[in-house]
């Protein structure tokens, strides 16, 4: 009997890739280190799994940065959102589109989408096997020959690695695979939490613990992110704080943030002029309130030393200028980032340069493949991760068929 494949990790790139090798001619088989397969997108999107987003690959890859743009191009376009939307239609998973074009399952399930992946794995013939760990990669004469476990080696002709990394280890988030990488040659960017929230202990946002802002522009530099944010006890989390931990290299950072992404500072300064034949004064907190929840206008206005029954009448232009600055150029000091177990992604990993961004074959050993999260490729929030991940699993399966085929 020919010598298997062998995916390491069953998540949402070891699955699919098995999910696209059947008829191979010889097992396939898949290591998963953790008690149950796909934790991680079990978990996704509030466990409902928002495995994509409606926008064309263009469309996706404009959200990464340059390298990860490049390197994910042919992936992202051999593999859009309608194709994979459409994939798991055909195994009863139908979809909706919702807010910033977050895809999900029609039933709010993230177990659906796993148990499609799990069931087209095992229709390929893909023996999943849980609770085995991959302990090394046996190389000779250059191509990989064999897994290791504690049971011993696992002749392979060809070994996929789709192990993830550290982010979330209550859901099987480990470092293993960093260092099977490294063990393999393979150089690695290092890794810090993603998607995590940002940390700051700021005055204006300290008393709206539990408020939530429907749309935040968030600055940093040349890189700015708008969308939901939520006031934690601990400083800023939801899509917006979350995608901006990406860019947050070094701390502390000081991030600039607009408190509705839908107005300027032009914006703010109309709705502080005095309306012409008003019906009587008009307070500044009713006026902010075009823009702002009210009780974050109130608590602008505290934290500015504004009475709460100030008119636009009686505003100083000192006083214009602070409400401007504040409503859309707020500093927040960010001290710190959640450490891993509040992290959805890493940001790191394998490093680019080593793997073929058309095949995920390595630069380094012959029958070697690498895909998902592994890589340095951590993007934003709203369902590029998932199908980044199943979309590099394709080409990874895509491409050892091919070279089995010809060995």
């Amino acid at each position: 009997m020919h010598p298997p494949v062998v995916i390491v990790g069953a998540g949402a790139a070891g699955l699919f890739a098995a999910a696209h090798l059947a008829g191979l001619g010889r097992p396939v088989i898949v290591l998963e280190r953790g008690d149950r397969p796909a934790r991680k997108v079990l978990a996704a999107g509030g466990a409902r799994c928002n495995f994509t987003n409606d926008r064309s690959p263009e469309g996706m890859l404009s959200a990464l940065p340059t390298a990860a743009r490049r390197f994910l191009k042919p992936a992202m376009y051999e593999l859009p959102s309608e194709a994979l939307r459409r994939w798991f239609a055909e195994r009863g998973v139908p979809s909706v589109v919702e807010d910033r074009r977050c895809v999900f399952p029609s039933s709010g399930r993230s177990r659906d989408v796993v148990e499609a992946m799990l069931a087209a794995a095992r229709q390929a013939g893909a023996d999943v096997r849980t609770g085995v760990a991959c302990r090394g990669v046996r190389v000779e004469d250059g191509h990989v020959a064999a897994v290791r476990t504690d049971d011993g080696d696992l002749p392979a002709a060809a070994v996929l690695l789709a192990c993830g990394g550290p982010a979330a280890p209550h859901l099987g988030g480990t470092d293993a695979g960093l260092g099977l990488l490294a063990d393999l040659g393979h150089r690695l960017v290092p890794v810090r939490p993603g998607l995590t929230p940002l940390l700051a202990d700021d005055p204006l946002l300290r008393p709206l613990q539990g408020i939530t802002f429907e749309a935040v522009r968030l600055r940093l530099a040349r890189h700015a992110v708008e969308g939901p944010a939520l006031c934690a006890h601990f400083g800023l989390t939801g899509p917006a704080a979350l995608d901006m931990s990406l860019a947050v290299d070094t701390l502390p950072a000081n991030i600039v943030m607009s408190l509705s992404a839908s107005c300027t500072a032009d914006d703010v300064e109309s709705c502080l002029v005095v309306p012409r034949g008003g019906h009587g004064p008009v307070r500044l907190s009713t006026a902010l309130g075009q823009w702002l929840p009210r009780r974050v206008a109130a608590q602008v206005m505290q934290s500015l030393g504004i009475a709460p029954d100030m008119t636009l009448s009686r505003l100083t232009q000192a006083d214009r200028r602070a409400v401007v600055r504040c409503v859309t150029g707020h500093p927040i000091r960010v001290t710190g980032l959640g450490d891993w177990p509040l992290a959805m992604v890493t940001v790191g990993g394998g490093a680019l340069g080593d793997v073929e961004p058309r095949t995920m074959r390595s630069r380094k050993v012959r029958g070697l493949y690498v895909a998902g999260e592994l890589l340095d490729v951590a993007g934003p929030t709203g369902g590029w991760n998932l199908h980044g991940a199943m979309a590099t699993g394709l080409l990874a399966a895509r491409a050892i068929r091919a070279d089995l085929a010809q060995s």
